[in-house]
């Protein structure tokens, strides 16, 4: 029998510290008035976007001598420039207006069935600007399979003296922009992300508490201890405890005695760990959509009060989905992966890493919200707009990891990150801040035989 490989000879190791700076400020909700309509977040999205996009356009299409004009001035025939943000008419949307419109019996059966994808054949595009709207005609070079409402968007065309479509001949998105130059690191530093938990009695708490202890230093050889000891910030992006159940959420009625959620012993669960990981590196702890705060984006932090224990020692903040930060000069922005959802449920991309490389091309965290996505109707500012790209983009509760990185033709990248739900896929995401490469860690354990 051979014995336990590996150096385990009792050593000091010194967690690596970084330059940490939050820049979520902008996603904070000071007020809270929800009588207000959403038509001033579309409008505020087209007047901070149209800047970059006339940009663009002189970029790419300056010499064309194309002029550029509003969606009511447009002439058949005439080949113009226009911009605005696209609208997608979709038959198979739910809608609870044609619901209540079709006037339906409450007993009748549903004939609807369930589907994780909206998309058809008769989906449409439509292109809006402050004063009107054009039907656009789709084709290889804008399907709207490839595309959801609220995306920014210039298009070169002419409109169609038969049905008053407008026929496509070019199309341009605002793309990477204002992105930081990337910083040069002198020694491996890692930050950690994990996502989806789902703390519950239906789930195995085990790979967890391996994950806590792995990082903490309680498990593995010196070589695997002075590797984590390495990790300077660890990200929990979202839906950290499972919802409450259907059958208290059906049972539920107003009450005025004080009733416990059968979802609250997990929170304390939740905390003893988190008191644990956080008293050995810095944890930033994202909400997500069945995490106990507003479902409207963006979320705003879990309340302190949920982590008695953790919240004291100074280590653990409670932050914003989106998540904007920026370590050691590496520029990161996420989410708890619900934009990514909404984008694959509304349209024809293959992926999660297609879903955020369009992200990128938008420059558009979310185009999706208010439509289809639920949002807080912002008054003043579209929050989600990306105003400088960052060096990672990444999004949290997916269905496996995977990383690419995405180049422009102007040679500048980003670096996509879909980071696994962790009660589906035990498996965290190391990313390397000298080198920009992301890699996994699974936390799988095996059945026992015989």
């Amino acid at each position: 029998m051979s014995g336990v490989q590996g150096d385990f000879e009792e050593k000091e190791f010194s967690r690596t510290k970084c330059d940490f700076k939050s820049l979520s400020t902008r996603f904070e909700l000071c007020t809270r008035d929800f009588r207000m309509q959403y038509a001033n977040l579309y409008k505020k999205r087209y007047e901070r976007c149209l800047p970059a996009l006339r940009k663009r356009v002189d970029e790419e299409w300056g010499s064309s001598k194309c002029p550029i004009e509003e969606v009511c001035n447009l002439k058949c025939g005439v080949q113009t420039i226009v911009m605005g943000t696209l609208f997608k008419t979709m038959p198979k949307q739910p809608s609870i207006l044609r619901e209540i419109s079709e006037d339906i019996p409450e007993d009748a059966e549903c004939t609807v069935e369930p589907t994780d994808n909206f998309t058809s054949d008769e989906d449409e595009l439509v292109l809006e600007d402050l004063r009107q709207r054009v039907a656009i005609r789709s084709s290889d070079l804008l399907s709207p399979h490839k595309l959801v409402t609220g995306v920014p968007i210039a298009l070169m065309g002419a409109v169609d003296e038969e049905d008053a479509h407008f026929v496509v001949k070019d199309v341009l998105y605002i793309g990477i922009r204002n992105q930081p130059p990337v910083p040069t690191i002198a020694e491996d530093k890692y930050v950690v992300f994990i996502s989806g938990l789902n703390l519950s009695s239906n789930h195995d708490l085990t790979p967890f508490q391996l994950f806590v202890d792995y990082l903490t230093g309680m498990i593995g050889s010196n070589k695997e201890v002075e590797r984590t000891a390495r990790v300077c910030k660890v990200f929990i992006c979202g839906n950290s405890v499972a919802a409450r159940s259907e059958s208290e959420m059906k049972s539920s009625t107003f009450s005025l005695r004080k009733e416990v959620p059968d979802n609250a012993p997990f929170m304390n669960i939740l905390d003893a760990y988190l008191n644990a990981l956080s008293k050995s590196v810095p944890v930033d702890i994202m909400p997500g959509d069945m995490d106990p705060t507003n479902n409207q984006l963006p979320q705003q932090p879990l309340n302190q009060v949920l982590f008695p224990r953790s919240a004291v020692n100074g280590n653990l903040t409670s932050v914003t989905n989106p998540h904007e930060f920026e370590i050691d000069g590496v520029r990161f922005l996420g989410t708890s992966g619900q934009n990514v959802a909404d984008i694959l449920r509304y349209s024809r991309l293959p992926g999660p890493l297609d879903a955020l490389e369009a992200i990128v091309r938008w420059c558009h965290l979310i185009p999706s919200a208010p439509d289809t996505t639920p949002a807080y109707p912002q008054q003043q500012t579209d929050p989600f707009v990306i105003e400088e790209t960052p060096h990672v983009l990444f999004a949290g509760n997916q269905p496996e990891f995977q990383a690419k990185i995405y180049t422009d033709e102007a040679g500048r990248s980003v670096l996509l990150l879909s980071i696994p739900a962790f009660w589906k896929t035990p498996t965290c995401v190391w990313l390397n801040l000298r080198t920009l490469e992301a890699s996994k860690l699974d936390f799988i354990i095996d059945e026992p035989t015989g």
